[in-house]
């Protein structure tokens, strides 16, 4: 199992959010408990997310103002993996080839947003479903299915 894997896995632990429904405001909730500040903001360009964590241990997420709930739900569960698995500077700018941080962030979103019980008490047919159910970006739904498959949670 991946190290993103496992650290979703402690932090839905963590917050007792194994068997629930993730939603923006947990994922909020989430962050206000490690003591991040969230913002919005109305980024140009393809620029998406953004996580800074200064070196006195001050850290930030911005995400962009104008994208669907859907979307902001994603790019927020994506900047906790980085504040729980890299902390430093990491933004999330669409159509840019994934580095390992960003696919290790993409895998935590995915876990933290459809945990294990949740997926196996509603075991969808198809990603399309999953997606629909937890309402999640196609592409996030299809990771989750990747992860079950080679790791089986």
């Amino acid at each position: 199992m991946n190290i993103a894997v496992k650290k979703a896995l402690e932090v839905l632990k963590t917050y007792g959010l194994s068997s629930f429904y993730m939603d923006f405001r947990q994922l909020s909730t989430i962050a206000d408990n490690e003591n991040i500040h969230l913002y919005k903001y109305p980024f140009r360009g393809r620029l998406k997310e953004r996580y800074i964590c200064t070196f006195d241990n001050i850290a930030l997420i911005y995400i962009h103002d104008s994208l669907e709930p859907i979307e902001q739900k994603h790019y927020l569960a994506h900047a906790l993996g980085h504040h729980f698995l890299h902390k430093g500077n990491y933004a999330f700018i669409s159509d840019i080839v994934l580095d390992k941080y960003e696919c290790q962030a993409e895998d935590f979103a995915a876990v933290l947003l459809i945990s294990p019980d949740m997926l196996i008490k509603n075991r969808p047919t198809n990603s399309s479903l999953l997606a629909c159910d937890f309402e999640v970006p196609i592409r996030l739904a299809e990771r989750r299915l990747r992860i079950f498959d080679n790791y089986n949670i």
